[in-house]
């Protein structure tokens, strides 16, 4: 007999802990004030991963996210400026 092991680690899971992972990527993830978003495309020198990073200590990925109004993750340093 073969296990999937996606499944059983579904089946390890109870549902405390996985209402318990669910809050626990809730709370590591913000979403960013439309005036903070305003005053990051004003202020954005480049669009590429090392002019990003640079200005405000983000990757690409995370300015498309801020960009669409998605959650970022609350370990970028959204808004602060390099300089």
């Amino acid at each position: 007999m073969t296990h999937n092991p996606a499944s059983m680690t579904r089946d390890r899971l109870s549902p405390g802990t996985r209402e318990e992972m669910c809050a626990r990527r809730s709370a590591s993830t913000r979403l960013l004030s439309p005036d903070i978003v305003s005053a990051m495309r004003d202020h954005v020198s480049g669009l590429t991963d090392e002019a990003l990073n640079e200005r405000f200590g983000i990757s690409y990925n995370s300015w498309r996210k801020i960009m669409t109004g998605a959650p970022v993750n609350g370990g970028a340093k959204v808004g602060h400026s390099a300089a």
